[in-house]
């Protein structure tokens, strides 16, 4: 059983490779796809979005300026301002799973005391 798993994870991270990082074809598409009428498509299309990262956000800003379909604005909406969010952790190993997951950095901050103590 663990060679198997281990062939799987090679496999799953062999094509994250292949894959490569997402091109603006990919985003547009993904774009296209927030006005589908198939809630599961709209949903795979927000999360692809959500993970293109900061750099993107000068080409969502663009989409929703240009789009007249209401939901792809709402959505949009809700994406270019999350992408102007910092989000803060408390759990430094959830936070280091996220950043390897979306190969970003993290900044990490320590203060004495608890999180609601930093000022």
């Amino acid at each position: 059983m663990p060679c198997r798993l281990t062939a799987i994870l090679l496999l799953c991270a062999a094509a994250a490779t292949l894959a490569g990082p997402p091109t603006e074809q990919d985003a547009r598409r993904w774009v296209e796809d927030l006005a589908s009428e198939q809630v599961e498509v709209r949903e795979a299309a927000d999360q692809r979005l959500r993970g293109l990262g900061r750099e993107w956000k000068p080409f969502l800003e663009g989409r929703l300026a240009s789009s007249e379909d209401p939901e792809v604005r709402a959505r949009l909406r809700r994406l270019v301002a999350a992408f102007g969010v910092l989000r803060w952790e408390t759990d430094v190993e959830s936070a280091l799973a996220e950043a390897r997951r979306l190969k970003r950095p993290v900044l990490a901050f320590s203060t004495p005391g608890g999180p609601g103590d930093f000022a």
